[in-house]
């Protein structure tokens, strides 16, 4: 590598999924979500997914973030954000050291 060139960090990729829609096949199944148990087993296996593909906890907990966004306003409009933090905390966050 030379000097001039800084190595892609995990918010680049993150970027790059998010704007070429790679994952977009998720949002079709998601929107079938219509209990809150749906909506936790959902958010179990995206973060378990996320984790595999990107095996670091900061893509993890990004793109379970990016993905499960939706339907957290959806299910939850007032503490969207504080339910969807919490629910990460429980996924991914605990899911990613269990991966090697």
């Amino acid at each position: 590598m030379s000097p001039n060139v800084t190595p892609p960090n995990n918010l680049d990729l993150v970027a790059v999924l998010s704007i070429s829609r790679t994952l977009s096949f998720t949002h079709g199944w998601l929107k079938h979500i219509r209990t809150y148990r749906q909506l936790s087993r959902a958010t179990v296996l995206i973060s378990l997914f996320a984790n595999l593909f990107g095996c670091t906890q900061t893509i993890g907990i990004l793109l379970t973030e990016q993905i499960m966004r939706p339907p957290y306003e959806q299910h939850y409009s007032n503490q969207a954000n504080q339910q969807l933090a919490l629910a990460i905390e429980d996924t991914a966050t605990v899911i990613a050291p269990l991966i090697p």
